[in-house]
C-alpha cells in the first residue's frame, strides 16, 4: 500500500487462506473483490468524518467533495487487486493532496490523511481483509 490512495489485499497469512480457500473450491477472485470492497466501506466514511469536521470547507467550490470515490470499483492487474479510496485525483480531488499534507500558508489536515493513510487506519483494514478471508474459511 503505498502513498496513492489505494489499497491491495495485504495482511499476514493470505497466502495460506487463499490456498486453503482455493482448495475448498472456492472462487478466489469472488473474495477478494469482497475483501477490497468492504475496504472501500472502512475507509470512505473515515474520509467523510475527516471532511465534516475539516477546519477546510469542502463547499466552496463542491470539486473536491464530489471527487470522492463513492463506489467500490475493483480493478484486477493481473493477480493483484485493488480499490480506489479517498480521492480521484483525475476528477477534482487534485486539492485533497494540498489539504492533506499542508502548503506555506496552510496547515496540514491530519484528520484527513490519517483517514486513508495513518498505520492505524492501515492495520484496521488488514484486519478487516482477513476477517472476511477467515470467515469465509469457516463458512465453507
Amino acid at each position: 500500500m503505498g502513498k496513492k490512495h489505494k489499497f491491495e489485499l495485504n495482511f499476514e497469512g493470505i497466502d495460506i487462506l487463499s490456498k486453503r480457500f482455493e482448495d475448498m473450491g472456492g472462487d478466489l477472485k469472488e473474495l477478494a473483490d469482497k475483501a477490497l470492497q468492504e475496504t472501500h466501506a472502512y475507509v470512505t466514511p473515515k474520509v467523510e468524518q475527516a471532511m465534516s469536521a475539516s477546519p477546510y470547507n469542502f463547499n466552496r467550490t463542491g470539486d473536491t467533495k464530489a471527487s470522492l470515490r463513492r463506489k467500490a470499483d475493483v480493478q484486477w492487474d493481473g493477480n493483484v487487486a485493488y480499490v480506489g479510496v479517498g480521492f480521484d485525483i483525475k476528477k477534482g480531488g487534485l486539492p485533497s493532496i494540498f489539504l492533506m499534507h499542508g502548503t506555506p500558508t496552510i496547515a496540514p489536515d491530519r484528520n484527513l490523511y490519517n483517514a486513508v493513510f495513518s498505520s492505524k487506519t492501515k492495520k484496521e483494514v488488514q484486519e478487516l481483509q482477513k476477517d472476511v478471508f477467515v470467515n469465509a474459511l469457516l463458512k465453507g
